[in-house]
């Protein structure tokens, strides 16, 4: 009997040695699991640099994607800057009606950021950031469409408020972007003219050509100006209108300057001027929620409260 218990006390040793082979495998599956966890939390969890003894190392390389062309960004600000857009052929010779818009700038917007651009300025600035739109800018037969064509692009890149150089400003511009906050409007435009009351205008607008009808002063009615505007940076509203403008065939630069009596002040005003703003407007904001803010006033060509424009017309 004592000899059967002895055989009992040592039948697990075969058994023991059997699990014996397995216990690398196991070390292994263990220390793999335990590498893994490490792996995976030192991934996921926020790095903190002061606990780092050299916070400036760089742990993880962010690729940053290229900037958007400006044309294609979408707007994140929803108040117009405190930025003023001007422009003119040089930076010399600087007429004295711009001087004096300089003067009443820096007398009534003292805190705004004041962006001046000659023609220099504004090929590189269309070249850097609307080469999209280069083609159709160059093609414009006269000057005064170029200019008009790049305030837009100016305005929806800087956002802010441009300003023709015979404009005065008189009133606080602050005030107007103050309005602007409480009625949550991101577009400014003055009014020049209502045609469906004003049937004089109306009817010289048809025999100039720029409206074929009554109808379309009845439908359209606001005249609006574009001496002065204001706006966010990259509202959609002026892509919309530069893709509404029309794209010219190519042809030599424009003749000396013509008199303002050959009309020629007509196709400015359908192709970039004023009634191809006044359109666009009509347009744009009778289909998208209504940012639009109309400044009306008992005098003519003005601002608003904020600006006379003095119509030295020096583009004619």
């Amino acid at each position: 009997m004592k000899e059967k218990q002895k055989d009992n006390k040592y039948l697990f040793i075969p058994n023991l040695r059997f699990l014996l082979r397995f216990v690398p495998f196991l070390i292994i599956i263990i220390l793999f699991f335990v590498m893994m966890r490490s792996f995976i939390w030192n991934s996921i969890r926020p790095y903190d640099s002061t606990n780092n003894a050299n916070s400036n190392t760089l742990i993880v390389k962010v690729e940053i994607p290229p900037e958007l062309p400006s044309y294609e960004k979408k707007r994140t600000m929803t108040e117009i800057p405190k930025i003023v857009i001007q422009t003119w052929k040089t930076k010399t010779n600087i007429p004295d009606f711009l001087k004096k818009s300089r003067e009443s700038i820096q007398t009534w917007m003292p805190d705004f950021q004041y962006l001046f651009f000659d023609d220099n300025d504004i090929e590189t600035f269309m070249s850097q950031h609307y080469p999209h739109f280069l083609s159709k800018f160059h093609a414009f037969p006269f000057s005064i469409q170029r200019i008009d064509f790049f305030r837009y692009c100016a305005i929806h890149f800087y956002g802010g408020i441009y300003l023709d150089g015979d404009v005065i400003v008189d009133g606080p511009m602050s005030n107007l972007l103050s309005l602007c906050v409480l009625t949550k409007k991101t577009i400014v435009f003055p009014v020049e003219y209502n045609l469906s009351i004003d049937y004089a205008i109306c009817e010289r607008f048809i025999q100039d050509g720029r409206r074929p009808d009554f109808a379309s002063c009845q439908k359209a009615p606001f005249g609006l100006g574009q001496f002065a505007f204001a706006s966010t940076p990259h509202h959609p509203f002026w892509i919309y209108l530069m893709n509404r403008i029309p794209q010219y065939l190519p042809h030599p630069p424009e003749s000396p300057p013509r008199l303002f009596g050959d009309k020629y002040y007509v196709e400015v005003y359908t192709s970039t001027g004023p009634d191809q703003v006044s359109l666009a407007c009509h347009d744009y904001f009778t289909k998208e929620e209504n940012e639009l803010l109309l400044l009306t006033h008992q005098q003519p060509f003005r601002f608003g409260d904020f600006a006379q424009h003095k119509m030295q017309g020096s583009w004619k």
